[in-house]
Parts: structure tokens; C-alpha cells; sequence
């Protein structure tokens, strides 16, 4: 392809036709679109970064950014580390390559947005880092996600009903969750109602009276069951359901988890800032725990 426009190689300085067929393209070149260094130069100094892999670490040494055209150290203070690189540095400089990185997230959040998805549900390691990148991310930060979860909330009531029933239904599909949504349930209706209902205090091996005394012998201060439920207390596992696995009411398991001495009154608001999270034992329940 012939080309009347002509470039010199940032590397070996010859003057060579500006054409895709002897420079990389290269959209961040706001000039004419393609890389500083011809095809050649690149690929030799490719090959030689790949065995040297060294970052060059003497600030006398200059290089060019490839998009602002200013002259910098040579460093990883000013540039990003790049295998590839002439010194071991990426072509531009950090404040050129932040600025097109947000310009092209702004411009491709849709294209972005399903690549992350492919590769959350192909690459494990991936979706690994990114579980463990979101849960530090929310620790450091609880008042700032409790925020954005809220204003979701709010201005997105349709898509929380449509997260909301994916969820129910990926939850009534796991035998474990059934049972416990319901034991749940019946037990709170139970004491609500005030009525004993047999089958699920059978299963359970205490009465609702024995509950209440065992519940009323934790009652912190505040608490009674006026305040029972929404916006008060409920009564929580001290080692989580997520600790257990069963899938019947005859399990040891289930039995393990319902029993009285691994349930307590907590206050809804730190329940749910507790999560599922059991990081051994509380020593205001170490009695009951300790109980056959």
C-alpha cells in the first residue's frame, strides 16, 4: 500500500511510509493513529524485553510519551511497567494512559461489561480475585456500598423485583435453604401467633416454651417481644446455617444447627452487619454452646 505521508521510527530513525503494514495502529496516537515504532523495531525489541525483563531504573535516561510528546525519566515513577517495552515501560505516561483508559471505559462500558462477564463465568482464578476484590473492597468501605445499595434500591425498584425472584428461585431450588426459610417461618409465626404448632417443634426436639425461656434468658438490654422482628431483635444462629450441610430434618446436621443452645436473640441491625460470618465464640454464649 502506497502511502504519500511518511514517519520516522522513534527506534531506529528511518523514515518509512505512515501505513498500517509498517506501524502498529494505535488509536490513543491522536496525530495519525499509529505507533511511534515500526513493526520491525517493535518486534525486535520485543523479543528482547521477553528474555531481559528488566525495568530501567536510571532517572538520566529519557523517554518520549508516545500521546503527549513530553520528555520524562525513564522510570516506573512516570511511566507503567511493560515486558515490552524499550525499558521495560509502556510508550505513554501515567497521566496519558489514566486519561485513555477512563475515555475508553466511558466509551465502551457496554463492550467492557460483557467481557468481564464471559470471563467471570470461564476463568476461575478471575472470578476468585474479583469475589475477594469486591469483599475487601466492602469491609474497607461499608458506609460507602450500604449508600450505593440503598440508592439502587430506590431508583431501581423493577430491577431489585427481578433480582429479587431470581434470587427466591435459586434459593428454593437448594433443599438446605427450603428447610431453614422454613422452620423459620413456622417458628416466627409460632411465637407471633402464640400457638405451639406440633410438627415443627417435633422436628426441632424442644417446645416453644422452652424456646421462650431460653430466648428470655439472653434478652439484652431493651429487648422484649413487642420488639420482635422487623426494625427490633430476631433470634439468630450463633455458628451460621452456612456452617451446616443437610437437606431433611433428620439430619444430624439440621439437628446440630436448631439446636437450643446454638440460637440467641440479636438485634436485627447487627445480625445483618454479622452477615454469616463465625469467628469462633462469643463468650456471652460459651454456656449455652457448652450444653448437651
Amino acid at each position: 500500500m502506497k502511502s504519500d505521508k511518511f514517519k520516522v521510527c522513534s527506534y531506529c530513525k528511518k523514515r518509512l511510509p505512515a501505513t498500517k503494514n509498517i506501524f502498529h495502529v494505535d488509536s490513543r496516537i491522536i496525530s495519525d493513529g499509529l505507533r511511534s515504532r515500526c513493526k520491525n523495531c517493535t518486534k525486535k525489541l520485543n523479543s528482547q524485553a521477553a528474555k531481559n525483563k528488566l525495568i530501567n531504573t536510571y532517572t538520566s535516561i529519557k523517554q518520549t510519551c508516545a500521546i503527549c510528546e513530553t520528555s520524562l525519566p525513564a522510570t516506573i515513577e512516570y511511566f507503567y511497567p511493560s515486558k515490552t517495552g524499550k525499558y521495560g515501560l509502556r510508550l505513554e505516561c501515567k497521566d496519558c494512559h489514566k486519561q485513555w483508559q477512563r475515555s475508553f471505559a466511558k466509551n465502551n462500558r457496554i463492550k467492557i461489561n460483557l467481557y468481564k462477564r464471559k470471563r467471570y463465568s470461564e476463568d476461575s482464578r478471575y472470578r476468585k480475585n474479583h469475589i475477594k476484590s469486591v469483599s475487601d473492597y466492602a469491609k474497607r468501605n461499608p458506609e460507602k456500598v450500604n449508600l450505593r445499595s440503598r440508592n439502587f434500591r430506590i431508583n431501581n425498584p423493577k430491577a431489585i423485583k427481578v433480582i429479587q425472584r431470581k434470587s427466591n428461585a435459586k434459593r428454593r431450588k437448594n433443599p438446605m435453604v427450603r428447610l431453614n426459610d422454613n422452620v423459620s417461618c413456622l417458628i416466627r409465626q409460632s411465637l407471633i401467633a402464640g400457638k405451639q404448632g406440633k410438627s415443627v417443634w417435633t422436628h426441632l426436639g424442644f417446645t416453644r416454651i422452652e424456646l421462650i425461656k431460653h430466648i428470655e434468658s439472653q434478652f439484652e438490654k431493651g429487648m422484649h417481644w413487642g420488639n420482635y422482628g422487623r426494625g427490633g431483635w430476631c433470634i439468630d444462629h450463633i455458628k451460621p446455617r452456612r456452617s451446616f450441610q443437610f437437606d431433611s430434618s433428620d439430619s444430624p446436621q439440621f439437628k446440630e444447627c436448631w439446636k437450643l443452645s446454638n440460637l440467641r436473640p440479636c438485634w436485627e441491625k447487627e445480625n445483618s452487619s454479622k452477615g454469616a460470618k463465625y469467628k469462633g465464640l462469643d463468650y456471652r454464649y460459651v454456656g449455652f454452646l457448652e450444653q448437651d
